[in-house]
């Protein structure tokens, strides 16, 4: 079962628009730290993992139209010590743009310094991380996040729409009224065909050698997929894609949504619907985490901790929840608490410290 099925008859339908990083005052953890004998702690690259053949055609290939550019790279974060490789690893997907008015077409930026204490906490425990930018994103990270080394990689972008324009596109193309249905419905499809970018994201996983190595730095066998807000809805709808077990030689052990897909602007019952349908035939344990109370608004607050938790049949599958109260996180006045708690649950560092324990014991349960 993939995830066309959960979005089975779904044509068009308001999309979740998660609070950009930079509304909350957000730590950054840096990777240019020395180790005691004076050397980088951790290797960072940039890494593609995506690359279309020379006769590809730009429009099915879901890349630049104009200039038929279709590359899509991600962040890749190890500890420097690796220990002779084969390393466990988390994917870790990215939230999007931010809020908009409806219709509105907006430039996707994301950075691994927006995420770092995050990213930093996984691979201080002794993973691998690779952060894949989705379709149509600019990276905004700061150089001084980086070691020396990786420093004059920032600053890429990746190839095709990101999700928010797509969506905008699709129903002004189709004709249709732009309601928040329509645009969500977009927008989930958009993330289904997304989905299918994880295969690469997984092979590249798989075969990736450090350039300091000579051994795989990944175990195959150990990956695991976890996400912050959209990219935390992405996860839990990527738990239903058979091609990452058919396609793949190893399939993902477990999918982790962190605060994932809390907030919906437009008024759409389509986010809970299909996060919840997705939860009830997931392939692997999935784990959910949620601040509580982040959004109270009505319709847009649909538990989406505890909703899709009860259709993995309350966790006999090895599928785990952890609600948090509310985070108290500092931010300017002009943002909304409820934004202001949903960033700072990913990067402020005495955020992640309520969480990081059982996510980390939620690994352990599944062999990671």
């Amino acid at each position: 079962m993939t995830i066309k099925a959960a979005v089975l008859g779904l044509t068009f339908a308001s999309a979740l628009a998660a609070p950009t990083l930079a509304h909350a005052n957000i730590e950054t953890c840096s990777f240019a730290v020395l180790d005691s004998d004076g050397q980088p702690t951790y290797e960072v690259q940039k890494v593609e993992y995506f690359h279309a053949p020379s006769n590809f055609n730009t429009y099915a290939w879901r890349c630049d139209w104009n200039t038929g550019r279709c590359s899509l790279s991600g962040w890749l974060i190890s500890p420097r010590k690796a220990n002779g490789g084969n390393l466990p690893a988390i994917v870790f997907e990215h939230g999007s743009a931010g809020a908009t008015p409806l219709g509105q077409l907006i430039e996707d930026d994301q950075s691994l310094t927006g995420y770092s204490c995050a990213i930093k906490r996984f691979v201080d425990a002794g993973y691998v991380v690779f952060m894949p930018y989705r379709r149509g994103t600019f990276d905004k990270t700061s150089a001084s996040t980086l070691p020396v080394a990786a420093r004059g990689l920032e600053g890429w972008s990746n190839s095709g729409w990101n999700a928010q324009d797509y969506a905008v596109w699709s129903v002004e193309n189709a004709g249709v009224d732009l309601n928040g249905d329509n645009y969500t419905g977009q927008y989930i499809s958009y993330l289904d065909a997304e989905v299918g970018d994880l295969v690469d994201v997984l092979q590249t996983l798989d075969h990736y050698v450090r350039p300091d190595m000579t051994a795989k730095l990944v175990d195959p066998t150990r990956v695991a997929i976890a996400g912050h807000s959209i990219g935390g809805a992405f996860t839990t709808f990527a738990g239903t894609d058979d091609d990452l077990y058919t396609k793949v030689a190893h399939g993902p052990r477990a999918f982790i949504s962190l605060s994932g897909a809390a907030m919906s602007y437009h008024e759409s019952f389509w986010w809970h619907d299909q996060l919840t349908a997705s939860a009830a035939i997931n392939n692997a344990p999935l784990y959910f985490t949620r601040v509580l109370d982040e959004d109270a608004r009505v319709p847009n607050d649909f538990a989406s901790a505890r909703e899709p938790f009860a259709e993995t049949n309350n966790g006999a599958d090895g599928s785990g929840m952890a609600l948090f109260s509310n985070a108290n996180a500092s931010c300017a006045s002009s943002v909304p608490v409820y934004q202001c708690n949903h960033s700072a649950f990913v990067t402020n560092n005495d955020q992640i410290d309520r969480w990081f324990p059982y996510v980390k014991r939620f690994l352990g349960t599944v062999g990671m």
